[in-house]
C-alpha cells in the first residue's frame, strides 16, 4: 500500500544542477511537499544536519565524493541521524554496484531514467516499510534481509550462530 508522501521531508542531492532540479520537481509531483535541494555534497551534509529530512535521495555520480561515500559519512556513529533512509539515484547499475551500495548502508536504488511514479513507489515503500537498522563494528545500515524465509524455524539464521552464554 502506498503511503501518502505529503508529510515527508526529502533531501535531494545531486551536483548536476539539471538532474537535481528534475529529481526535485519529480519528487514534488509525486506528492512530497517539503523537498530540499542540495547541489553539492557539502551543502547536502549541512542541510542533512540543519533540516532533519525523513529521506535522502542522493546521486551516485557526484564528485569529489560520490553517493556511496556520502552514505558512509551519514552512517558514521557521530552522525545526528545515522539511520535515515538513503535512496541512491544511479544511471547504470551492476551487481558489484549493488553489493557496494548495500555494504555502505544504502536503503534503496532509483535507476535513471525514472518517472514520478517510480519516485512515489520507492519513497512510499521506504517510508511505510522501514527496515530495521543494524549497527555493528563492520556495518551500519538497514538490515540486509528483506524477507522472512518460510523454511526457517529456529532462533539462529547463520550456520555459525551460537547461543549466548
Amino acid at each position: 500500500m502506498l503511503q501518502s508522501l505529503d508529510k515527508l521531508r526529502v533531501l535531494v542531492i545531486d551536483d548536476d544542477r539539471a538532474a537535481c532540479m528534475f529529481a526535485a520537481s519529480a519528487t514534488r509531483t509525486a506528492g512530497v511537499k517539503d523537498v530540499i535541494l542540495a547541489e553539492s555534497i557539502d551543502s547536502g551534509l549541512r542541510l542533512f544536519i540543519e533540516k532533519s529530512p525523513d529521506i535522502i535521495m542522493a546521486s551516485w555520480e557526484m564528485k569529489p565524493i560520490n553517493g556511496i561515500e556520502f552514505t558512509r559519512k551519514i552512517r558514521a556513529p557521530n552522525s545526528p541521524n545515522f539511520a535515515i533512509p538513503v535512496v541512491l539515484m544511479v544511471s547504470l547499475v551492476s551487481i558489484q554496484m549493488v553489493a557496494e551500495a548495500r555494504d555502505a548502508g544504502v536503503t534503496e536504488f532509483l535507476c535513471r531514467p525514472f518517472s514520478t511514479k517510480h519516485i512515489a513507489i520507492r519513497l512510499s515503500s521506504v517510508a511505510s516499510n522501514p527496515r530495521k537498522f543494524v549497527g555493528v563494528p563492520s556495518y551500519r545500515g538497514p538490515c540486509r534481509r528483506r524477507t522472512k524465509s518460510p523454511d526457517y524455524a529456529g532462533p539462529f539464521r547463520r550456520a555459525d550462530d551460537k547461543p549466548k552464554a
